[in-house]
């Protein structure tokens, strides 16, 4: 690292996460500038089509909505999380997980799907290149990522008005103000997503209240115009000298 980046006077970190690596590999702090990857909400729909939603996705009428989305690899959690659900499904039998992505585990995850007796309540969507058209006709979304260096798709499902539910890592915990937000559950507690998942569930209000707060902490935080204007104060500062 402390090569690749030798010939630049500042670097920019998408996240305080990168940022610290940057800095464990020795590459001088001085030079590192931490400019989080933002986005354009005005792209995220707000817009609830409900009925078309659950038509498209052969969804019922009275489906509550888990969504999560990402790619099907090992680090995105999936496999974990599904041994997780069917004790929730027991437990609330309107509740579908809708699963956004493709990948090389998709065929295992679909097995698991079966082997679990979850198969009829986990919808794989595949990849849709409108999915900021829908998420926010879901009721929340979940990202059980174990590893993520920021974690784009959490900023979008806070854009749409869902509230979070991640586990505590870096990225998701740049996002997500747990509690406020949503949840960050503890990596070191086997059954704290379950718990997590339990608690979004069984309390539309506080689903709510967090998706709206979400919302308002990617306008503050993760605007496009915020990005851009940082970006243009840092080339300004290395232009002046």
């Amino acid at each position: 690292a402390r090569i690749r980046y030798a010939p630049y006077r500042k670097i920019i970190a998408i996240s305080d996460t990168v940022a610290e690596a940057l800095h464990q590999s020795r590459v001088d702090s001085q030079r590192v500038v931490t400019i989080r990857s933002s986005m354009n909400v005005d792209s995220v729909s707000i817009k609830q089509r409900r009925d078309e939603f659950r038509t498209e996705f052969g969804l019922q009428s009275d489906a509550l909505v888990a969504l999560a989305a990402g790619q099907l690899i090992a680090r995105k959690g999936y496999a974990e999380l599904f041994e997780q659900l069917p004790q929730l499904f027991d437990q609330h039998q309107n509740l579908v997980l809708l699963l956004f992505g493709r990948g090389p585990l998709e065929s295992e995850l679909k097995g698991s799907a079966q082997r679990l007796g979850i198969a009829q309540r986990v919808v794989f969507a595949g990849y849709r290149a409108d999915l900021r058209d829908w998420l926010c006709n879901a009721d929340l979304f979940i990202h059980p990522a174990t590893k993520e260096g920021l974690g784009v798709v959490m900023l979008e499902a806070a854009a749409a008005g869902l509230p979070v539910v991640a586990w505590n890592v870096a990225g998701a915990r740049e996002i997500v103000a747990d509690g406020e937000t949503g949840l960050l559950v503890n990596p070191a507690q086997p059954d704290g997503m379950l718990l997590a998942l339990y608690r979004m569930v069984e309390n539309a209000e506080e689903r709510r209240r967090m998706g709206a707060a979400g919302r308002d902490r990617i306008l503050a935080h993760f605007s496009l115009d915020g990005m851009i204007d940082q970006h243009i104060a840092l080339y300004q500062q290395v232009l002046d000298g």
